[in-house]
This record gives C-alpha cells, sequence and structure tokens, in this order.
C-alpha cells in the first residue's frame, strides 16, 4: 500500500493504482472522455492531467500515470484548468454543437464538461472534411460528426468483444473510427460499444427520436435472458419501456451486456404476448376469467390423478420462476398431486450436470463464483457453445485473456466463438464428444481396468491432448467449466467435471436459464422421471402413461427435434396447461393458457449461475391481464385444496461485476 495526498486529501491505495484511482477514492473530481473503467487506461483525451505540487509545471495524465508514495497531487491549479479548457475547445473544432436534436443530450460527457468549465467559444478553427453518418445497420448509428476520438470503441470492441469490427483510418485531422473497407457493422452487436461511447457518436437505433433522456424513469433488475445474472437498467417513460443498458455500479464500473440485454427488450410488449386466460371449449380457445381458467385447470389435473394415477402427470418448467415460485410449484405437484416427471427442456443439460456433480462431490460443494474465473490461470471448456449459451462470458474470458500466462483450453465439438480465443483448442470429432469424456475420465483415473481406445477416431490432436494433461498436473488455480449439449447426453462431460474436481479449484456448469441455479439449489424443484430427458418423455405420452402436461414456459414443439413426432404425441393428451408470458407453437394445442408475467414485471428472488443471490421487484406493468407465477400458482393451490408455502425475501446484494 502507498499514501499520498490529493488536494490535500490523504489516500491509502494499493501500489500500482493510478492516480486517476487514487483521486477517486478520495473523493476528488478529474476530467475524463476515453477512460472506462472495463478497458485498459489509454489516455487519449488528455483532460485528466493533474499536477505535482513537488514538479510544478508539470502536467501528467493521471488515468495511466502509477501514483507514488507521498506524492502531493492537485487538481484545480491554473496550469491545469487552463490545459482542461484548451483541450476542449480542441475537441469542440470538428464537433457540431447541435445537442438540441441529439439523442445524447443530457447524458453526454463532453456536454457535461463544457458547462462545467463554463467553455463559451471554440476559438480555434481547422479545415473541415466530410465524417460519414452510417445508417446501415439495423441496430446501431454512426455518427462520425460527432465522434470525439477517445477510441473507446475501439478499445472495448477488442478487448472484450474480441470482434476488432472498429478501427483508426487515416491519419492526422482526418482520422475517423470505422470499419475496414467502410462496410456496414457484421459483429454480435453486443451492445457494448454503444455503452461506452462518451457522447452521440454510437447511437441505439430502437432508442433513437423515440424520447429524451430526462423524461425516463431507470429501474435497475437482473437480466432475464439467461442464468449468469447481469444487472441492467431499465429506462421507462410513462410506464412504457424505452431501452435497456447495462447498470453503473457503485464504484462507477458499467456492466456487461449482450445482444440479448440490449435489444430483446422489444419481446416484452411484442405481438406474441398472450394477454388473457383462455379455454378449450367446443374444439376452439376461448377467452375466459382467471377464475374460470384456473378452476378448469385443476379440476382436470385433479380427475386425471384421480382416474389414471400421479404417474400420468408431467411438468414442464422453463426455470423462469423465482425461487419462491419454484418452491411453491414443487409443494403443489410433488406433495399435493404426487407427480414424479418432473424436468426442463431449455435447462435439461445444466441440471443434469448440476445433478450429477451434487451427487459425486457431496452437498457441501458450491459451483465457481465471479471471483474463481477472474483468478483463474488456466480455463477448462468441456464442451461446445459455452459464450452461446451465455454470450457475456465472452467479455469475461477475453478480460481474463488480456492477463499474463493466462491459458485457456476449449475441448469442443465445433469451432465455437471461445475455440479462436483459446491458447489450447482441441476440437472433437462430431457425435463423439461425450465418448472422448468417458475415455479422457478413465485415462485420468487412477481406477482404469479396461485398454485405451484408438485415440484417432476423436480426430484430437495428441500433442495438445499432452499438453492439457501436463497443465493439470501445474497449481494454476484451475477452473473449468461444463457446457452441455442441447440435444444430447452430457453424463459423461459430468462425471470428467467432477473427476477434475481434485485437479481444479472450482467447476462451473453451464447452460442455465434466468433462475435455474435457485429452482435447484434453493427450492429443491429437480428434475426427476421421464420429464428429465424430452425424448423419454415423448415416448411415456405415446405409450400412454403420461395424459397430462403442465408447460411453465415450455414449448416441446419448438424446443425438441421432429416435430411431426412430437405434435403427434401431443395430440394424445387429456389436457395440456400452458402457462408462459408468450404464444408458441403448443398454445395451439393447449386446453387451458394462462399468461403469466415475465421476470421484470414480478418480484422475488433468483440466483445466478454464479452464486449471486438477489431479490428483484416489479419494473415493468403487467402486460395485458397476465399475472406473476406465484398468484397463479397460489390459486392453483387453492383451487386444489391446499395452500401455498410462505414468501421468504433475502436482502437484496448487487454484486460487483
Amino acid at each position: 500500500m502507498i499514501t499520498l495526498k490529493v488536494n490535500d486529501i490523504e489516500v491509502t491505495v494499493p501500489r500500482g493504482s493510478t492516480i486517476l484511482q487514487a483521486a477517486e477514492k478520495a473523493g476528488v473530481f478529474v476530467p475524463t472522455l476515453c477512460h472506462d473503467k472495463r478497458i485498459t487506461p489509454y489516455g487519449a483525451c488528455r483532460l485528466c492531467v493533474v499536477e505535482d505540487r513537488k514538479k510544478p509545471g508539470n502536467l501528467i495524465p493521471s488515468c495511466f500515470t502509477p501514483a507514488r508514495d507521498r506524492m502531493e497531487i492537485l487538481t484545480e491549479t491554473p496550469a491545469v484548468l487552463d490545459a482542461v479548457r484548451t483541450q476542449l475547445q480542441l475537441i469542440l473544432v470538428n464537433h457540431p454543437l447541435d445537442c438540441p436534436v441529439c439523442d445524447k443530450a443530457g447524458e453526454c460527457t463532453l456536454q457535461d464538461l463544457v458547462i462545467r468549465y463554463d467553455i463559451a467559444e471554440a476559438p480555434f478553427g481547422t479545415e473541415r472534411f466530410a465524417r460519414y453518418v452510417d445508417r446501415r445497420s439495423p441496430l446501431i448509428e454512426r455518427d462520425m460528426t460527432r465522434c470525439v476520438l477517445c477510441g473507446r470503441c475501439v478499445r472495448i470492441c477488442g478487448e472484450l468483444q474480441g470482434r476488432d469490427e472498429l478501427e483508426f483510418l487515416h491519419r492526422g485531422y482526418k482520422t475517423v473510427v470505422g470499419t475496414d473497407g467502410g462496410r456496414a457493422l457484421d459483429c454480435d452487436f453486443c451492445g457494448l460499444c454503444v455503452s461506452t461511447c462518451p457522447v452521440g457518436a454510437l447511437n441505439d437505433k430502437l432508442f433513437k427520436d423515440r424520447t429524451r433522456v430526462w423524461k425516463l424513469q431507470k429501474k435497475t433488475t437482473v437480466c432475464s435472458h439467461c442464468g449468469l445474472g447481469c444487472w441492467v437498467d431499465f429506462h421507462l417513460e410513462k410506464g412504457h419501456l424505452r431501452r435497456i443498458t447495462p447498470t453503473v455500479f457503485p464504484d462507477g464500473k458499467k456492466g456487461l451486456i449482450c445482444v440479448r440485454g440490449q435489444f430483446g427488450w422489444r419481446a416484452f410488449e411484442g405481438p406474441s404476448r398472450l394477454s388473457a386466460p383462455r379455454v378449450r371449449r367446443d374444439g376452439a380457445l376461448r377467452e375466459t376469467g382467471w377464475g374460470d381458467a384456473v378452476g378448469y385447470a385443476a379440476k382436470a389435473l385433479d380427475e386425471i390423478r384421480r382416474t389414471h394415477g400421479a404417474s400420468s402427470l408431467a411438468l414442464l418448467t422453463a426455470d423462469h420462476l423465482t425461487t419462491e415460485e419454484a418452491r411453491a410449484c414443487g409443494s403443489i405437484f410433488r406433495d399435493t398431486l404426487g407427480c414424479t416427471d418432473i424436468g426442463s427442456l431449455q435447462a435439461a443439460g445444466y441440471r443434469q450436470i448440476l445433478s450429477v456433480l451434487s451427487a459425486k462431490l457431496g452437498p457441501s460443494w458450491e459451483p465457481a463464483t465471479l471471483k474463481d474465473l477472474n483468478e483463474a490461470g488456466t480455463l477448462i471448456v468441456l464442451g461446445g457453445g459455452a459464450a452461446e449459451l451465455h454470450p457475456t462470458l465472452k467479455p469475461l474470458v477475453n478480460g481474463l485473456m488480456r492477463k499474463e500466462g493466462r491459458e485457456l483450453v476449449v475441448l469442443s465439438p465445433w469451432p465455437d466463438t471461445l475455440t479462436r480465443r483459446a491458447t489450447l483448442a482441441l476440437t472433437i470429432t462430431a457425435g463423439y464428444a461425450e465418448d472422448f469424456f468417458a475415455e479422457l475420465r478413465g485415462a485420468l483415473s487412477a481406477e482404469r481396468t479396461h485398454a485405451s481406445a484408438d485415440i484417432a477416431r476423436f480426430g484430437v490432436d495428441t500433442c495438445g491432448l499432452a499438453r492439457l494433461i501436463s497443465l493439470l498436473g501445474e497449481d494454476r488455480k484451475t477452473t473449468v467449466l461444463v457446457a452441455p449439449d442441447p440435444f444430447g447426453d452430457n453424463l459423461q462431460r459430468a462425471r470428467l467435471a467432477s473427476l477434475l474436481h481434485g485437479r481444479a479449484r472450482s467447476i462451473l456448469p453451464l447452460g442455465a436459464q434466468v433462475n435455474s441455479a435457485g429452482a435447484l439449489r434453493k427450492a429443491g424443484l429437480s428434475s426427476c422421471g421421464a420429464a428429465t430427458d424430452g425424448l423419454s418423455l415423448i415416448e411415456a405420452i405415446e405409450a400412454g402413461r403420461i395424459r397430462a402436461l403442465y408447460l411453465l414456459g415450455e414449448d416441446p414443439l419448438e424446443t425438441l427435434p421432429d416435430p411431426s413426432r412430437v405434435r403427434a404425441a401431443l395430440e394424445r393428451l387429456e389436457l395440456i396447461v400452458c402457462q408462459s408470458p408468450f404464444e408458441t407453437a403448443v398454445t395451439d394445442l393447449a386446453h387451458v393458457i394462462l399468461p403469466a408475467a415475465l421476470a421484470p414485471e414480478k418480484g422475488g428472488t433468483i440466483l445466478s449461475l454464479l452464486g449471486f443471490e438477489s431479490e428483484i421487484r416489479p419494473v415493468l406493468p403487467p402486460f395485458g391481464q397476465s399475472r406473476p407465477d406465484r398468484e397463479i400458482l397460489r390459486d392453483l393451490a387453492g383451487a386444489l385444496g391446499t395452500e401455498e408455502p410462505p414468501r421468504i425475501h433475502p436482502p437484496s446484494v448487487m454484486p460487483a461485476q
């Protein structure tokens, strides 16, 4: 630790901290335009200059200059203020004064600094040249007439997203940010460039020209598009959602976001939302009241249970329930109805992997945390599609790989996103992944009793495999990520991960939906019976054992392969209840439709993949007559003659990113 003074305020910071970080800890404002805590300091804008009292007249860029012990930093000397004002005036030479029509007005860093430092004129001039405005992208507009060349978009795209889609073009005062060849954007559309732009050069086209930022009310919640639990801000105008942005945490650092989180919000008010309960009568689905729809579903479920037994009922959940709702759901279907077939299609792989790891490693085992990821010396990914399942995993891994000496090993049957970033990529022949994981587990196990298989059939490079085994023998704080196969078995990769537990610091199963972790680890709504596997469930329906299917946000027709077979099986059922926010293919076959609220429209507790437990509150009004799942399940329990378990909230904690 070192101690220094900033404007005569003494502050102690870790050795290696920058002067800017020391100033922030002291509560002293230092202007910046090119600084974003998510990426490497760059020093392009030169607005963050400060002065050392021991070296007067020597202006120091504070964002990347390391602080030294016993420094005495001054941030408001005449020389510093004159330099900042001059630099702002130089920036304004090529920046249009069109704040009244710019969508960034009201949250523009440059606008705030110009007002703060009382810049009333731009005395400098230069030869002007035409800068382009690119509106070809469906989601992001690039207006280079407003660009201040801070480089934040270039760096965040390269450092975190790993795409290097944007770069500096030309030289001198003709420098612009663009794509090679001047083409349209062809990237992940993660929105990180939009989130980091300090001015109106990069705009969200779904938000552009819709309203002004000072009319918006901001509400913070957890993104519901996957199980990572990224914190996001919902911006509403008179109850209508206008945009979603990554949350700014108390330390001033912005969170991460992906294309689903930033641009997928229109689905919340889309035409596919279910707005009213419906019941099938005389062969047609007809709108009805909530009491009639829930009563119809409860009566039908009870009659089928009494006639054919509890084994004739099955439940599929998309794991969009809060922990309290999942607990109530388990109470109703397991305790009251005696249902023995419960599962999930969207989170089937995660559930299988988690159950195997829990069984092998014991009840005290805990999945990896964000700290484990950030401190990993070696990251091993078993299976393909990890970053496709959880898009913000990509910037997390890219950020890790920028640290010296880090290793990323990917064992995948196809070249996915992380394969291209890996220091060691082992590509397995398609269709042989589980066999390879079983063989590797046998080779690493001390209890091996059979001869080695022919490794050539797996298509894996033997030198690469030898290097992997060497890495496993080193003390490198190894973390293992287990990515499930969406339509295959995941038993062997889960068993391999459990074997690696003795050599690795932590293991993280992937593939979870918004609250899969909470449903399994907190509410105990684990998979069982034929519903643990989609094909087994269809076979049970075809055999006539399953007579009623309760769907909580799931759609077998859109999830399982061979939809003609799935449709034929579903048509054999005596009862299909769809409790879902959206109208999907299976709703045409349903006997009862119960429109459920989305996660941002209800409250409760959720648990992220990385172990962050958070209490969420409604940030959006219910759509139409839709209701939170807890209310629907409460009424269903009442109609069945039982009571819903009490609702318990832990304290809400916002994790650091």
